[in-house]
């Protein structure tokens, strides 16, 4: 049983963090940004907060109001208001296939406005909201994520068709690259190269990069090999599968290969990797074992 569990929490996106959030609210490169792949979901209850994103947006949200964001690595990003403006703010953490999807949004605007007055989706937005605001004024213990899960997949899913994510609609787009860029994420071990890619779609090598970027936001090299370290994050810490095999599936020719790339893009080795993980999963047992005990950096309410 606790395998499935840890197969259902390791497929689904889950509610990093709640809480209401104090202005300013302030993102800057280089000292907020990580390598994780956040929503920022921010729900405006009463007043109104002025939004800036970089030189190319600034805008006030009204109460009733929600934004969601996924900050990029070079943005600027600003939240600004009086002191008794209150401010809701949900990170939901996306996983699995929904990860590799918002993947793909990155070459767009990254940043949704759910208007009073022209968002369809707006009410049940707000009403997830208030159960995430109900939770934590009822002090419902973080440990059982179980009860966020469609929470997290409802604004994980909605940035994704509010984005009109090629990928969703590979076959219905201009776009021929997107049903590749589908088998990519699908089969990350296969041996992929650029110029037969090129070739299965008539281009040349370079024409074939560009388009493939323009589609993406990536190189088919970069693409790929963010894929693959993804998968492989994953399989180290929800499985036991050694780092060998791990870096087969992942489409790695040898341990060594795949322990160099996965340590510079994470910062961590594989053997970190499923050690922090481990950590983190005894603690959160502990959490739902013993409800009213606070464990230091346990995610609280």
């Amino acid at each position: 049983m606790d395998e499935l569990n840890k197969a259902y929490l390791s497929s689904n996106p889950v509610v990093d963090s709640i809480d209401f959030c104090s202005l300013p609210y302030i993102y800057i490169p280089g000292v907020s940004s990580n390598s994780i792949c956040y929503i920022d979901v921010f729900y405006v209850l009463d007043k109104k907060m002025n939004l800036t994103l970089n030189a190319s947006l600034e805008t006030t949200i009204h109460a009733g109001e929600i934004i969601l964001i996924i900050p990029r690595e070079n943005d600027y990003f600003l939240l600004s208001g009086s002191s008794d403006a209150v401010v809701f703010h949900a990170k939901i953490l996306p996983r699995g296939l929904h990860h590799d999807l918002l993947m793909c949004q990155e070459q767009y605007n990254n940043i949704i406005i759910m208007r009073k007055d022209d968002s369809y989706f707006l009410p049940t937005a707000t009403e997830m909201m208030k159960m995430l605001m109900r939770l934590k004024k009822d002090n419902v213990a973080r440990g059982d994520v179980r009860i966020e899960i469609p929470v997290a997949l409802f604004f994980s899913q909605l940035y994704i068709e509010k984005k009109q994510c090629m990928l969703i609609k590979s076959y219905e787009s201009e776009h021929r690259l997107s049903g590749l860029i589908l088998d990519i994420i699908k089969k990350p071990d296969y041996p992929w190269k650029v110029k037969e890619m090129a070739k299965q779609y008539n281009m040349s090598i370079n024409c074939f990069i560009n388009k493939f970027r323009s589609v993406s936001g990536f190189t088919p090299c970069n693409f790929l090999k963010k894929i693959r370290l993804n998968r492989g994050k994953v399989l180290l810490e929800n499985t036991e599968i050694p780092v060998s095999l791990i870096a087969s599936k992942c489409g790695y020719n040898s341990h060594s290969a795949f322990t160099f790339y996965i340590t510079k893009e994470f910062g961590m080795s594989p053997v970190e990797i499923r050690k922090n993980q481990k950590i983190k999963n005894n603690k959160e047992v502990f959490v739902i074992g013993r409800d009213s005990i606070s464990v230091p950096n346990s995610r609280s309410l």
